[in-house]
């Protein structure tokens, strides 16, 4: 398990108390499966998407470009 996710993991156990805490938490507003994509042009159908903005910092570098490349 990588420090991240143990890190997180741990945060969420904080958070939340237990599993069924946080599922209830993550799952309020969710559509049922199969019910289409969840965010607002997830799918990244426009070569950047307006509803999406990068963000980064000193120490995050970012790379964009099209998969396969």
């Amino acid at each position: 398990m990588t420090t991240f996710r143990k890190l997180w993991n741990g945060w969420l156990r904080r958070k939340y108390g237990n599993t069924d805490k946080l599922r209830a938490a993550w799952s309020a507003g969710t559509a049922t499966a199969g019910g289409g994509e969840m965010l607002r042009n997830g799918n990244f159908a426009e070569p950047w998407p307006k509803d999406w903005r990068l963000e980064r910092d000193e120490q995050t570098g970012v790379e964009i470009r099209p998969v396969g490349s």
